[in-house]
C-alpha cells in the first residue's frame, strides 16, 4: 500500500504500526521505522528488522513516497562472512512478493532457514558460491564462497502463484550422460533459484516447465574453477481464445470444444461452450493443435499454431445442415446404420424399415459415408463420398454383390487364418480407363474366409498374402451387378527358412532394411537386423536397401548368415548425350556386386529412372562408394557384349560425367 507524497522523501512503517525497536533497511541503508529517508528516483529494495525478527521478503519502495510493509516477520539469525558477499535466502516461501537477498560485509541478520553466499565481480556476475548454510534463530553462522565448476540459475516469473492456484515448477540440468536435479532449489515470490555444484560435463542445458509456464532451453558451458551464472525469464504458456457464434437456427444440443495435438490427435482438453462468449483455453504447451467444436455427433475443426508462444484466436460459426435420404441394397430399402465422417467427427443415424434416415452435419465439406447393413455383421461397411454444402437429399445405393475369398494351404487344403486379402475395385469410365477406384483390405477368419463390403460393378484386382506362404499372383475379376461368388485361393508354404543378419557399415543392425526377391517375395529386417529367407529361394538374387547404407545385391545360397551393407556414395549425376532419333528409349543397366541390374530392380534400389530421361540428367541414389560399371543401350545386347561395352565411372564421382548411348 502506498500513502502520502513527499518529493524524494520516504518513510517506512510496519503494517501493525509498532515502531518500537523497528529498523527499516532501504537500499542497504538503515533507518528507524517511521523516520524520513532521502531516496533517489526509482524503486528500492526494502525490509524490516525488529527484535531478532525480519521480513523474509523484499518490498519495493519508491523515492518520494511512504510505504507500509504488510507481511509477517519471522525469526532471524546472523550470518558472518570474511569477505563481502551477496546472501540469498533459498527457502521456498509461499505467498511472498519478492525473494529475500542482501549484501553482507562482516555480519548481518537473515531470515532463519537455508542461505547461500555468492561473490560477485564488478559487473554483478557471480564468480564464487558457498554451499548452503542453515541460519538458526539467535545464532551466528559463518559462510564463505569457493570457486568451482558450479551452475547457478535465476529464473524470473511473469506472475506470482497464488495460494489458490499453486504452480510447481520443475528445473533440471540436462547433459549428454544424465538429467540432474538442482542441488539447491528455491521457489519464492518473483523468482526461482537453482544451483548445481561441481558439474563435470562441459556442455549442458537448463530446462524448466510447469502447468502454466515454460522456458526456452538455455545452453550452458561449465568450466573448471568458473561459475556459470544464468539469468532468464519463464514465460506464460500460450492460450487459445475461442468464440462460437450463436447459430441462426435454434440448437438444443450441448456444444463442447475438444483440443488435441496435431501429431497424435489425442484429446488433452474438453470444455463446455456458451455460444456468443469467449472461451479461453489456457496454458497449452507450444505446439500445433486441432480445435474441434463438437455438437451432437457432428464436428467443426480448425487449426491453432502456438509454436511461437503467441496466443491464438478462433471463431466458429456453426449452422446445421440437414441431410436425409433412403438407403437401398440391391435396389430394395434396407435397415442400416449410416455414418458421415470428417476428420475426427462422426454423425450417425439408423434407417427405419423403409430405409429412411435423417441427420445433422455442421460443416459444408466433403464427407466419407459408411453404410453397415443390419444383417451384415462382420462385413466391412460400404463406403462412398458426398459433398454436403447445404440441406440436401442423399440416397445411398448399396450394390447387391457379395464376393468372398477363401484362402487355403495348397499342400494340405487347410484354411489359412489371418491371411491379408486386398481388392482394388474400379468402376465408371469407358473401356479400361476407370474413373473411380476403391481399395479394401480384409483379414481371413479361422475358416480362412474374407468377406468384402459390396463391390461396385466393374473390374477388381485381388491380392492375397499370408505369413509363411508365398503370395498369390494378382487375380483380375469382372464384377457384375448382383454378383455372388466365393473365390478359392491356394497358397504355397514357404517351408524352412534361413536367418540372415543384415548389418550397417558401422556394424549396427540394419533394422528396417527392405529385402526383395523378384517377382514377389519381400521382407523387412527386424530390430536385430534379421530376416528369414525360405530355403526354396536358394540361388535367387536378393535386393537390399536401407536409408543409412548403400543398396546391395546378394546371391542367396544357404551358406552365409551375415551380410554387411556398404557405405553409400553421394548421388551420382550423369549428363545425357542426346542422339538422333530421340526420344526412342535407352535402357540403363548398372552392375552391383557383380550382378547386372536394370528395369524395376534398378528403380527400387537406386530411385533412378530405368531409362535415360528426355530432359535433364540421370541421377541415382544409394550407390556403393566404389567405381561403377554402367551402360545405356537401345535394343537388346548379348550379356557378354553388354558387359564388355559397359563404361566404368571412377569413385569419387567425377564432375560433369556424361553417359552415351550404345546401339
Amino acid at each position: 500500500m502506498v500513502i502520502g507524497l513527499a518529493l524524494l522523501i520516504s518513510t517506512v512503517i510496519p503494517a501493525d504500526g509498532d515502531l518500537a525497536g523497528c529498523t527499516a533497511v532501504v537500499a542497504e541503508a538503515r533507518v528507524a521505522c517511521g523516520e524520513r529517508v532521502r531516496l533517489g528516483p526509482g524503486v528500492h529494495a526494502t525490509w524490516i528488522e525488529r527484535r531478532a525478527q525480519i521480513t523474509p521478503f523484499l518490498t519495493g519502495v519508491e523515492g518520494g513516497k511512504a510505504a507500509i510493509i504488510d507481511g509477517p516477520l519471522v525469526a532471524a539469525g546472523e550470518i558472518r562472512a570474511p569477505e563481502p558477499v551477496r546472501i540469498f535466502d533459498v527457502e521456498t516461501r509461499a505467498g511472498f512478493r519478492t525473494a529475500f537477498e542482501r549484501r553482507v560485509t562482516g555480519h548481518s541478520a537473515m531470515p532463519a532457514g537455508r542461505a547461500v553466499a555468492a561473490v560477485t565481480d564488478a559487473r554483478g556476475a557471480i564468480i564464487g558460491l558457498s554451499r548452503p548454510v542453515v541460519v538458526t534463530p539467535g545464532r551466528t553462522v559463518t559462510v564463505s564462497a569457493d570457486v568451482g565448476s558450479h551452475v547457478i540459475a535465476f529464473l524470473t516469473r511473469p506472475r506470482r502463484p497464488s495460494a489458490d492456484a499453486p504452480d510447481e515448477v520443475t528445473v533440471a540440468l540436462e547433459t549428454v550422460s544424465a538429467t540432474r536435479a538442482p542441488d539447491v532449489f528455491s521457489d519464492a515470490g518473483d523468482r526461482i533459484l537453482a544451483i548445481w555444484y561441481d558439474v563435470e560435463a562441459r556442455h549442458g542445458r537448463i530446462v524448466a516447465a510447469s502447468k502454466t509456464l515454460s522456458l526456452e532451453a538455455i545452453d550452458v558451458a561449465p568450466r573448471p574453477s568458473r561459475v556459470a551464472d544464468v539469468r532468464a525469464g519463464l514465460v506464460t504458456l500460450p492460450s487459445i481464445d475461442v468464440v462460437v457464434v450463436p447459430p441462426r437456427r435454434e440448437v438444443s444440443t450441448p456444444m463442447h470444444l475438444s483440443v488435441a495435438r496435431n501429431n497424435d490427435n489425442r484429446e488433452i482438453r474438453r470444455v463446455t461452450v456458451v455460444p456468443g462468449k469467449t472461451q479461453r483455453i489456457e496454458s497449452l504447451p507450444r505446439d500445433l493443435y486441432s480445435v474441434a467444436l463438437l455438437v451432437g455427433g457432428g464436428e467443426m475443426e480448425q487449426r491453432a499454431d502456438l509454436t511461437s508462444g503467441v496466443d491464438a484466436a478462433l471463431t466458429f460459426a456453426p449452422e446445421p445442415l440437414i441431410v436425409s435420404g433412403v438407403v437401398r441394397h440391391g435396389g430394395d430399402p434396407v435397415r442400416a446404420t449410416i455414418s458421415f465422417r470428417l476428420g475426427r467427427s462422426r454423425a450417425e443415424a439408423t434407417t427405419d424399415d423403409q430405409g429412411r434416415y435423417e441427420l445433422t452435419l455442421w460443416q459444408p465439406r466433403m464427407y466419407e459415408v459408411l453404410v453397415t447393413r443390419a444383417e451384415s455383421e462382420g462385413v466391412s461397411p460400404f463406403k462412398d463420398f458426398v459433398s454436403v454444402l447445404r440441406d440436401m437429399t442423399y440416397d445411398v445405393e448399396v450394390p447387391g454383390t457379395d464376393v468372398r475369398v477363401r484362402v487355403t494351404d495348397a499342400r494340405t487344403g487347410e484354411p489359412i487364418a489371418a491371411a491379408n486379402v486386398g481388392i482394388l475395385n474400379a468402376w465408371g469410365g469407358e473401356g479400361a480407363r476407370a474413373s473411380h477406384q476403391q481399395t479394401q483390405n480384409v483379414t481371413t477368419d479361422d475358416a480362412g474366409t474374407a468377406r468384402f463390403a459390396p463391390l461396385r460393378p466393374g473390374k477388381a484386382t485381388l491380392y492375397v498374402a499370408a505369413e509363411g506362404y508365398f503370395g498369390a499372383k494378382a487375380q483380375e475379376l469382372t464384377v457384375a451387378d448382383g454378383m455372388r461368388a466365393v473365390i478359392e485361393i491356394r497358397l504355397d508354404p514357404q517351408g524352412e527358412a534361413r536367418r540372415i543378419t543384415l548389418l550397417l557399415p558401422d556394424n549396427t543392425p540394419a533394422a528396417g532394411a527392405e529385402v526383395f526377391i523378384q517377382p514377389s517375395w519381400s521382407a523387412t529386417a527386424a530390430a536385430n537386423g534379421s530376416v528369414e529367407i525360405p530355403h526354396v529361394l536358394d540361388g535367387s538374387v536378393v535386393l537390399i536397401r536401407h536409408a543409412n547404407a548403400a543398396s546391395a545385391v546378394r546371391r542367396f545360397d544357404l551358406q552365409g548368415d551375415t551380410w554387411q551393407l556398404g557405405v553409400a556414395a553421394p548421388p551420382l549425376r550423369l549428363g545425357v548425350e542426346r542422339w538422333s532419333g530421340w526420344p526412342e528409349p535407352a535402357t540403363v543397366t548398372i552392375w552391383l556386386d557383380g550382378v547386372p541390374i536394370s528395369g524395376a530392380a534398378l528403380r527400387w534400389l537406386t530411385r533412378a529412372s530405368a531409362s535415360l530421361p528426355s530432359q535433364g540428367d540421370w541421377v541415382a541414389f544409394h550407390l556403393p562408394a566404389a567405381p561403377l560399371r554402367i551402360i545405356a543401350q537401345r535394343g537388346t545386347l548379348d550379356p557378354g557384349v553388354q558387359a564388355a561395352l559397359a563404361a566404368s565411372i571412377p569413385y569419387p564421382w567425377p564432375a560433369g560425367a556424361i553417359i552415351r548411348v550404345t546401339d
